[in-house]
């Protein structure tokens, strides 16, 4: 009995995965943040885990190159081929504009002294 390893599908070259990614964010800013429904979400996976171009081994999708848990997540996303459409409503990430780290949002009043990240001082 031998078993038959199946050949996972090559991605497309760097650069237009790299337009691909891009394009994916501009979409992204342009509808406000905005992710989907849990379940959106589940269908969209459950239509990718089925799919032919799905590289089990890092879960990225061969046809756009994109890892498939974070599209599927976006709500202006859409699949390559056609198996699920971008939908308009989503909700907006609430962490938007709040500084890694620090967990002061964006624009608020910062303190003289050091900086909580690098240790460096503030002017």
């Amino acid at each position: 009995m031998s078993k038959e390893i199946k050949e996972e599908p090559k991605l497309p070259p760097p650069i237009t995965q790299a337009f691909n990614f891009a394009s994916s964010m501009a979409k992204f800013v342009k509808s406000g943040l905005k992710f989907t429904s849990k379940a959106v979400y589940s269908n969209r996976l459950a239509m990718c885990t089925y799919c032919d171009k799905l590289r089990h081994s890092d879960g990225r999708c061969s046809e756009c190159g994109c890892y498939v848990e974070a599209k599927a997540e976006i709500s202006s996303e859409a699949c390559p081929l056609g198996k699920w459409p971008a939908v308009k409503e989503g909700k907006t990430l609430r962490r938007v504009g709040k500084k890694v780290g620090t967990g002061k949002a964006v624009g608020s009043e910062v303190k003289k002294g050091k900086c909580g990240s690098c240790n460096r001082k503030r002017k």
